[in-house]
């Protein structure tokens, strides 16, 4: 059996000139795991990134944050947004930069950022619920960075991540990661957590990438994983206005309880729409 790293479809993606890790994501990494810093030492360090800085006061003055007046400096707009929303932020957005879906005339920017968005806050509340508080620190940024595989393989590989898409939009029920496996030997879930593990991103990013649909995982990560495969669940439900079905054995192994994960989905359905309004200061569109 072939490991990850043989698969040739990751040949491919290395052979297409594997993006760099931008050298942005080190620094933040390394700066945000001081959970001491106050606001003003944040935004100092944040001044390096203006695109980050432009995004963050964006999302500072949006109706998903929704001051009672403008914010202009942006340790106001972090204290505004708080340490755990400017890290994730900040972090997937250096991450992503290396990548255009333009090339892939199907992907829908706005689509991805709202999920991102959603996933990350949904994914917090829902591990807050839990017993695992050390969880909290990457609760965020593992919501926001799940998809990561599909924005990769929307840039490298433009022509079957197209037509997955299309295929998931002629028919919700056609799995998007499925068609890609089918078309290239991997899913945009195993490409996710390659990219991860290539570009070294720490525990449980690979991990949550990679196994977040999948319910009976149980190594490194798996809490993460699961958590944020519960926000996943909750999310499609929210988009099409669906009730949502409890996935009640998870939720026991998270120890969650159900009538907390029912609240959580119940606030996210009130949020939603200020939620799609996060994207688009997020996206500048």
């Amino acid at each position: 059996m072939k490991t990850t790293g043989e698969n040739p479809v990751f040949q491919t993606l290395n052979s297409a000139q594997l993006p760099v890790l931008p050298s942005s994501v080190s620094t933040l990494l390394t700066a945000f795991e001081d959970e001491t810093l106050d606001y003003g030492e944040i935004a100092e360090i944040l001044h390096n990134f203006p695109t980050i800085v432009i995004r963050l006061i964006s999302l500072a003055n949006s109706a998903w944050s929704a001051p009672i007046r403008k914010i202009a400096e942006l340790d106001e707009a972090c204290a505004r947004l708080g340490f755990g929303v400017v890290k994730s932020i900040s972090i997937s957005l250096a991450i992503s930069a290396p990548f255009d879906p333009g090339r892939c005339p199907p992907f829908d920017v706005h689509k991805y950022w709202v999920r991102a968005m959603a996933v990350a806050e949904t994914t917090f509340n829902l591990t807050a619920a839990t017993s695992g508080k050390d969880l909290l620190r990457s609760a965020r940024t593992a919501g926001i960075l799940h998809n990561l595989g599909l924005l990769w393989m929307a840039h490298q590989l433009p022509q079957a991540t197209a037509h997955a898409l299309r295929l998931h939009q002629s028919d919700q029920n056609i799995s998007i990661d499925q068609t890609l496996k089918e078309q290239t030997g991997a899913g945009y879930r195993e490409a996710g957590g390659y990219l991860g593990k290539l570009w070294c991103l720490p525990d449980p990013l690979p991990q949550t990438m990679e196994f977040h649909e999948n319910k009976d995982y149980r190594n490194k990560g798996w809490e993460m994983s699961l958590l944020v495969g519960v926000a996943i669940s909750m999310i499609a439900a929210a988009e099409f206005h669906l009730k949502w079905s409890p996935p009640f054995e998870t939720l026991e192994v998270l120890e969650i309880k159900s009538v907390e994960a029912e609240n959580i989905f119940n606030n996210l359905w009130k949020q939603f729409e200020r939620i799609q309004q996060s994207a688009v200061a997020l996206i500048g569109h």
